[in-house]
């Protein structure tokens, strides 16, 4: 069934309103609080094994004791690649995207553009 307007009754395009449910982050906000990107495929991380010494008591006239140090271990890590795909069709191009406007004039090649940078923003998320 199509859905027919008429062009003398006066029409008003609203805002956009996308029902997308809140991405839950409790995992990553609980255990994760220290997000740090760096520039390189890979990071090295230095591993410190901490204990707990307890000063040696010593007579005021014997000399003190020799404690260790425990020294540390270098791990090296790699993440994973994200790699979403998002296809745009020529159909996808042609129409109007949601919430512009039905008489903006905008061209496929404008909508290609727009479509581009809403994917790229939904990749920040």
């Amino acid at each position: 069934m199509a859905y027919e307007v008429s062009i003398f009754t006066p029409r008003t395009m609203g805002k956009l309103i996308s029902r997308m449910p809140p991405v839950r982050t409790f995992f990553r906000d609980t255990f994760f609080r220290n997000v740090e990107t760096f520039p390189t495929k890979s990071v090295d991380v230095d591993f410190k094994k901490g204990t707990r010494k307890l000063a040696p008591f010593v007579h005021p006239r014997m000399p003190g004791k020799t404690v260790a140090n425990t020294g540390y271990q270098t791990k090296t890590y790699t993440p994973p690649q994200l790699a979403p795909d998002t296809i745009t069709t020529v159909d996808d191009l042609l129409e109007r995207m949601a919430g512009e406007n039905p008489y903006s004039g905008k061209t496929p090649a404008q909508r290609a553009v727009e479509k581009l940078a809403r994917d790229f923003s939904k990749l920040d998320e």
